[in-house]
């Protein structure tokens, strides 16, 4: 059996959890992987950072449904949809 560890948290350096902004924390989700597309990375990355740092679930849904507008409107470049890990 593999195991695999895949999250998404928010970091604090400071010994006083809760004080401060913290950092975004991702492990093998698909915003850190090579062997997806920038525009999936894009997506997710920011996703994780409007609803773990900002709070904001409607602002990170909103996001994303424009994200997928502009793929859709042809206003991502190609290099944005290969997957160039291996």
């Amino acid at each position: 059996m593999v195991q695999v560890n895949r999250y998404g948290g928010k970091q604090y350096t400071s010994s006083e959890a809760g004080q401060g902004q913290g950092t975004l924390f991702i492990k093998g989700i698909e915003a850190e992987r090579r062997d997806v597309p920038g525009f999936v990375r894009h997506i997710c990355k920011r996703a994780l950072y409007d609803i773990l740092i900002k709070n904001d679930v409607a602002g990170a849904l909103e996001n994303c449904k424009n994200a997928i507008s502009q793929l859709v409107a042809g206003k991502w470049s190609l290099y944005d949809l290969l997957m160039t890990g291996v």
